[in-house]
């Protein structure tokens, strides 16, 4: 914040991109896991990373029944592609390995027609909405997120009863 600001002013984050959510819809989702699917054009590989976190911190959330904040804690482990840029289609899988009441860990890959083009282990946190986390706000706004994606033409969700 800047001086002046007040708690509630607004925050902009210039990433270069039209917008900032990258994941397009949600194919699957249970449990264990979570299948998505983006579409990048000419992409630097920093999106890539970018996909796989926001899956990974939607499926945290779901499971949370979206009552938390979630975020990336950590990057374990990544495997970037020798390119530029990503570029298609990426169907974008992400699978819970570990879980406490605060920590989940993830596999979670994203593979375009041919192979897994990029992989990472990631570590996720949760933690109660406050002051800065809007419960209000951030709760409502994840969980209409979280039903467009998974209501998108040509994305029948499949297992969306929690186990």
């Amino acid at each position: 914040m800047r001086p002046g600001d007040s708690p509630t002013s607004s925050l902009t984050i210039c990433t270069g991109m039209a917008h900032f959510r990258l994941v397009n819809s949600i194919r699957e989702v249970d449990a264990t896991g979570i299948m998505g699917e983006a579409g990048l054009n000419q992409a630097p590989l920093f999106t890539g990373i970018e996909c796989l976190a926001q899956l990974g911190a939607l499926h945290v959330r779901y499971l949370l029944d979206f009552g938390q904040h979630a975020f990336l804690l950590k990057i374990r482990h990544c495997s970037l592609p020798a390119m530029e840029s990503l570029d298609g289609n990426f169907l974008l899988t992400g699978r819970r390995l570990h879980a406490s009441d605060r920590a989940f860990l993830y596999h979670l890959e994203g593979r375009d027609t041919d192979s897994t083009v990029i992989c990472a282990d990631m570590l996720f946190a949760a933690m109660d909405y406050d002051r800065h986390f809007s419960r209000e706000r951030l709760q409502t706004h994840y969980r209409e997120l979280f039903s467009g994606l998974c209501n998108r033409p040509g994305a029948p969700v499949k297992g969306l009863v929690k186990s």
